[in-house]
């Protein structure tokens, strides 16, 4: 099965997902095996230098968050990222020093969150 996604396209918001189709396909999946490895290899060399840099923020995000901790609050980050990119991002923003921890998977580790939480 093909996936199609339909999304906005705003510039001046976030894309956001307004439809899904599927298709059937006539390739299988493990034929498929070798072009999803370099696609895959593809879009991680260009998300680990440019693409995770690529965001923006709505304008009221450091305010808030600058507002949780007088509550007797704390902030923290749990993502499928690899929390190497998750910290670069919230630095890209001026965020990082608003959150009490990070925690993300290991570039090579995709389970390493699940793994880390479990111990908390």
């Amino acid at each position: 099965m093909l996936a199609h996604l339909t999304e906005t396209c705003d510039s001046e918001k976030p894309d956001l997902i307004t439809d899904i189709e599927t298709t059937p396909t006539t390739t299988g999946d493990l034929e498929m095996t070798g072009v999803i490895a370099q696609a895959l290899s593809l879009y991680r060399r260009r998300y680990s230098t440019i693409g995770l840099l690529e965001n923006s923020l709505y304008p009221e995000i450091p305010a808030t968050l600058k507002t949780i901790p007088s509550a007797g609050c704390k902030i923290f980050v749990a993502t499928s990222k690899p929390h190497i990119y998750a910290k670069r991002i919230l630095e890209n923003f001026n965020l990082l020093s608003l959150f009490n921890g990070v925690y993300g998977s290991e570039i090579d580790q995709e389970d390493a969150l699940t793994k880390e939480l479990g111990r908390r």
